[in-house]
């Protein structure tokens, strides 16, 4: 009885959001889920390429990768072979791969991240969802 009447104290005197709170509340859900869906989509879509072309990146990716690997290569240029070589010692073709699996570690880093920040708008403009507050265990 005394925790139905605590309950019903703490209903009582919680504040309602106003509409305003529950349309920003809204718009901020509606810009992480298509955040979300981009972020899937990408990741959906390089999975797919690798899957049908050997393990091979898709394009952009590719090009993501060119572009970190030359940046990789500018501040350490003796320890990554250049990328159009092919004539390789075992060591280069280590270092290399060593390279595309931080590559790889660092695109998943980023998403992560970038859902992170989604997930955290979403809390500080909903904070009475508790669907969001408070998300199932997984």
């Amino acid at each position: 009885m005394i925790s139905v009447l605590l309950l019903a104290l703490i209903a009582a005197t919680q504040t309602l959001p106003s509409e305003a709170e529950k349309h920003r509340c809204a718009l901020v859900l509606q810009e992480s889920a298509k955040e979300f869906r981009l972020i899937g989509d990408a990741l959906e879509a390089n999975a797919a390429f690798a899957e049908s072309h050997g393990g091979a990146y898709s394009p952009e990716m590719m090009q993501r990768f060119v572009d970190w690997y030359q940046r990789l290569r500018a501040r350490e240029p003796d320890a990554y072979p250049a990328l159009h070589r092919t004539d390789l010692t075992k060591a280069e073709r280590d270092a290399r791969a060593a390279a595309e699996a931080a590559f790889e570690r660092e695109e998943v880093a980023i998403a992560k991240q970038k859902m992170a920040a989604a997930e955290q708008r979403s809390i500080a403009a909903c904070p009475w969802r508790q669907d969001i507050v408070h998300p199932r265990a997984q």
